[in-house]
């Protein structure tokens, strides 16, 4: 399902859960899940990578919308995709 299925399914009247943050890729929800564009990526990794690249979107800011708890290495980790990414443009 896209995410603009998502987007509608969520934002109907009566919708439970709701969407209480949009960001690229990413839909946020109320009862504290999250849902990303499935259709396009393999891994909520990806979608931030993608997010960050191609929608302008903060790299620390989606980190701690996406992540409860991280790893030391995580921001390293999606940064260097992020470059490699750019990279390839």
């Amino acid at each position: 399902m896209s995410l603009q299925s998502k987007i509608e399914k969520y934002s109907k009247p009566g919708a439970t859960p709701k969407i209480y943050k949009q960001r690229t890729n990413f839909l946020f929800l109320t009862d504290g899940s999250m849902v990303y564009d499935y259709d396009k990526f393999n891994d909520c990794d990806e979608a931030i990578v993608d997010a960050v690249v191609n929608g302008g979107e903060d790299l620390d800011d989606m980190i701690s919308l996406v992540y409860v708890q991280t790893v030391p290495n995580l921001r390293d980790m999606l940064l260097s995709e992020i470059n490699a990414m750019k990279e390839s443009k």
